[in-house]
């Protein structure tokens, strides 16, 4: 696998919640956002699991962790939008 743009967000008792975008070995085949749970003390607490196999991470701004729940912005070329993310941790 490829993996691109990680970002994290840190929750209220000091764990990382990591996602990425991963793709396929050929790089290009768009698998979906990935996210994982590390804890303060660096172990995994969350293995990685799929989140969305169509939304996309920002690249330009980091998620954020609020009510047991990760935002992020996202955008589509396709039609030209933008679309807020939020996923329960």
């Amino acid at each position: 696998y490829h993996y691109r743009r990680a970002q994290a967000a840190s929750d209220e008792t000091g764990n990382t919640i990591v996602l990425y975008e991963r793709y396929g070995n050929d790089g290009f085949t768009y698998d979906g956002i990935f996210c994982s749970v590390v804890g303060a003390d660096g172990n995994v607490l969350a293995k990685s699991k799929l989140l969305s196999s169509s939304a996309r991470l920002n690249p330009c701004e980091t998620p954020v962790y609020a009510g047991g729940y990760v935002w992020w912005a996202g955008n589509s070329t396709a039609d030209n939008a933008v679309y807020i993310y939020r996923v329960k941790i």
